[in-house]
């Protein structure tokens, strides 16, 4: 799944092929990016645009799953997913395959994220975040001022 504009992508994948020998890389079609009329702004831009690859990754899969395809059918032990391509997930449950979520940050911002369904029920509703002048309290950071947080 290559961006509109990333045309650099390809030499890198490929110095990474030659050197990982036990790991395929499959280059799906080009899909044209969706229309700025039918999306707001770039979480809607990524959205749509994932959503668009749907089909070539299922097609991809079938290929690589199905005995008697020219290709050497391979068992696919997973797909490793980064949080824009999560909509993927459905289309590794369709085939039975567990979805693994890379997940691109630090440890800390992952505890924030894990945590903030607890702390949303900590707050009392109707009060935001950045005015509730409490002590937060994560599981593997030091406590911090919701100030910070603002």
């Amino acid at each position: 799944m290559k961006p509109p504009s990333f045309s650099d992508v390809d030499p890198y994948v490929e110095s990474l092929a030659a050197s990982n020998p036990s790991i395929r890389f499959i280059g799906l079609p080009q899909v044209d990016p969706p229309s700025p009329e039918v999306y707001n702004g770039q979480d809607g831009f990524i959205s749509l645009f994932v959503e668009s690859y749907k089909p070539h990754v299922r097609h991809a899969l079938t290929h690589l799953m199905s005995p008697g395809s020219n290709a050497d059918t391979v068992r696919v032990a997973g797909m490793v997913i980064d949080l824009f391509r999560t909509s993927m997930i459905d289309v590794a449950n369709e085939f039975r395959i567990p979805s693994y979520l890379f997940f691109t940050s630090t440890a800390g911002l992952l505890d924030l994220m894990l945590h903030l369904p607890t702390l949303d029920t900590q707050i009392p509703t109707g009060i935001e975040l950045k005015d509730a002048e409490t002590e937060l309290k994560f599981p593997t950071c030091q406590p911090s001022s919701s100030v910070l947080l603002a």
